[in-house]
């Protein structure tokens, strides 16, 4: 099988942990061309990857036969990139999350993708890490699932022109770690939401949301907790609690070493048994661009590329999440729950 070539849009962090990815792939993948609108960033990608290096993505899409596309700028860029990719030719897109901020886009984005036959992939990483998939496997011994926790909480540090501090960028909580939390939340649940509410803050100094707590009520009655916040201690942890037991993972979305998975059983009043299991990681070194949880999303990338494989999160799932994550923003603007379409009617 030739090589897949990939092309990437975008030259932050973020990209780095896919040029690595890539790396780790023995030669089925490799980035050859890189398009940022940043020199320096963009030259120094190339050098250290390389990549050739393109000052604009029209440019890169017009002279690279490219088999895929990974986008990876801040999320009020994700749709333009996205549709000039399609119109470009592109077959494949990887988009880093949220895949949409607008739910108006994330509609005319998958009648653009359908109409030219494209298959996307949201990058939630933390779905194709080993020890996710069997935290899955294990959360099917809670019984009856009732509720669902998540909370991503991290103090933000470093230079004001972060992305993260830009409201045309999209930045504040709502398009970056709560979109964890979200994502998680709904593909627990397995149902659509009835009705959502929350409490936020913003930040004083750019006047962006910075934290953000509240709950999810779903058609089959299950209730999620939601918490996310850029001024708190680190925490990624999700629960599952169900009639039969708990199941938890104290840090699970961006696992970069050994995970923890832990389960509960309580088979009378406050005699709990408990038991963690974990999972080693061979190839994770500590740090989030080497976790391998985004190699074996570019695996998965190069399998749709490839073998024509139904996309693990694709267009579908983010419409749900960008919904639920408005009715969570909504309900803050407006001080009361947010009723869903099917629940109002």
């Amino acid at each position: 099988m030739a090589q897949i070539k990939l092309g990437i849009i975008g030259c932050g962090l973020i990209s780095h942990a896919h040029a690595i990815a890539a790396q780790k792939s023995n030669e089925r993948i490799k980035i050859v061309a890189a398009a940022s609108r940043s020199d320096e960033k963009r030259h120094a990608w190339c050098a250290q990857y390389g990549a050739m290096a393109f000052e604009n993505t029209a440019q890169m899409l017009a002279e690279m036969n490219l088999d895929g596309v990974i986008i990876a700028t801040p999320p009020a860029a994700h749709f333009e990139n996205m549709v000039s990719c399609i119109k470009a030719g592109a077959k494949a897109i990887l988009c880093e999350k949220p895949l949409i901020t607008r739910i108006e886009d994330c509609v005319r984005l998958k009648e653009v993708a359908a109409d030219a036959n494209c298959t996307i992939l949201e990058g939630f990483m933390y779905r194709h890490h080993k020890a996710f998939q069997e935290f899955e496997t294990m959360a099917q011994s809670v019984g009856k699932l009732d509720t669902i926790f998540a909370e991503f909480n991290m103090k933000l540090t470093g230079s004001n022109d972060n992305w993260r501090q830009s409201d045309k960028a999209s930045g504040g909580i709502a398009f970056d770690f709560l979109c964890y939390v979200v994502d998680f939340c709904n593909l627990m649940a397995k149902s659509k939401p009835k009705s959502a509410f929350a409490f936020g803050r913003n930040n004083p100094n750019s006047g962006l949301l910075e934290n953000i707590s509240g709950q999810v009520l779903y058609e089959n009655e299950i209730i999620a907790t939601l918490r996310a916040s850029q001024n708190s201690s680190f925490s990624q942890k999700f629960i599952l609690s169900g009639s039969a037991g708990q199941v938890e993972m104290p840090i699970g979305f961006a696992i970069s070493d050994t995970a923890q998975i832990i389960t509960t059983r309580t088979e009378k009043f406050i005699d709990q048994q408990v038991s963690i299991k974990e999972v080693d990681i061979d190839e994770d070194d500590g740090t989030l661009i080497h976790s391998s949880a985004f190699a074996q999303q570019l695996r998965h990338f190069a399998d749709i590329i490839e073998k024509g494989v139904p996309s693990l999160c694709g267009i579908d799932d983010a419409l749900r999440n960008i919904e639920v994550t408005l009715a969570l923003l909504s309900s803050i603007e407006n001080r009361q729950p947010y009723l869903f379409a099917n629940e109002s009617k």
